[in-house]
């Protein structure tokens, strides 16, 4: 129960400060694993960019060295 409610906090953490770093109006949204529908593969390591005026999605990258910088950094 302890170490989920320690993923909780640490996803919440890297949800907060990838939003707070955006100084060029777009969000950035840290998501752990993602399902790809057409392949049905599990992508580790996703990283969403949307800009939150039109709610559209601008970028999807699947970097798995930048989400481990993200960890690292918080």
């Amino acid at each position: 129960m302890l170490i989920i409610k320690l993923y909780a906090l640490i996803s919440l953490l890297i949800f907060i400060s990838t939003n707070t770093f955006a100084e060029d109006d777009v969000s950035h949204i840290y998501c752990g694993q993602m399902l790809d529908v057409e392949s049905e593969e599990i992508i580790d390591g996703v990283m969403i960019s949307v800009d939150p005026k039109t709610e559209k999605v601008i970028e999807v990258n699947s970097n798995i060295q930048l989400a481990a910088l993200i960890i690292f950094l918080i």
